[in-house]
């Protein structure tokens, strides 16, 4: 017979094991991916620095702020900067990305895969495009503190047909990134990095998007700071790009 002083040790000691040791079974990636946006996008006000360095040397930079609702299904991005861009601003929901022209005071459609100015970056990029809306996840295999997902697009609105995603199984965050098009070639790769709390809880706060379609550019979007705040359903529509209604809070 087993002796209640042995069941309490044996209880003890899994107590004391650090997560990543207790763990059994096979996650959910579903789970994992909305563990992952949750964290990544959190219901707040955000600002954030765009950094493009082209293969020649060239660089351009881009102030934005970021609003974002219901880990990123709902979000506005105000261009800060340059001052050419100020107002020429974006709005994404229900996984269609809207671009607003202040010249000829108008909204428009745009892919979520066209390029992003003269940039390396997509509008699917500088919108930050959650993963659940547009890709079912796979879980492949475990690699030291990550879990291996496969994500495979939805629909062709997707912008890559599919995604090898690294999620760190301690942090629950994303690690890194492989896009790949529908011929199996790789279009991007993604890097997750220096992870810190600006706000709203610790997180990579510097994404670097690079491509062998364009050796020697790099992209890198920079989260500076995070306010968590529960912004209104209203704000989220295509009048609101012009009529700006979150500078009235």
């Amino acid at each position: 017979m087993v002796s209640a002083r042995f069941v309490l040790a044996v209880l003890a000691a899994w107590v004391c094991m650090p997560a990543a040791a207790q763990e059994t079974g096979t996650p959910d990636p579903a789970a994992l991916i909305s563990r992952a946006e949750r964290i990544m996008y959190p219901n707040a006000r955000a600002v954030a620095r765009l950094h493009f360095i082209a293969p020649d040397g060239r660089t351009e930079d881009y102030g934005a702020l970021y609003y974002a609702k219901d880990r990123n299904q709902k979000i506005i991005v105000r261009m800060t900067a340059p001052a050419s861009e100020v107002g020429n601003d974006l709005l994404m929901i229900e996984q269609n990305v809207w671009a607003y022209e202040r010249s000829i005071n108008r909204v428009m459609k745009v892919p979520s895969n066209q390029a992003f100015g003269g940039t390396g970056f997509s509008y699917g990029d500088v919108v930050r495009l959650n993963f659940s809306d547009n890709y079912s996840a796979t879980l492949t295999a475990r690699k030291g503190d990550a879990y291996v997902l496969e994500l495979a697009a939805k629909d062709r609105n997707a912008p890559y047909y599919r995604i090898q995603l690294d999620v760190s199984r301690t942090g629950g965050w994303p690690i890194s990134g492989i896009c790949y098009a529908r011929n199996g070639s790789v279009v991007k790769e993604i890097l997750y990095s220096d992870v810190r709390d600006i706000g709203a809880g610790p997180k990579p706060v510097v994404i670097t998007v690079t491509s062998p379609l364009d050796p020697g550019a790099v992209n890198t979007l920079t989260l500076l700071k995070e306010e968590p705040m529960d912004l209104p359903d209203r704000m989220f529509n295509r009048r609101n790009l012009e009529a700006r209604m979150e500078e009235s809070r």
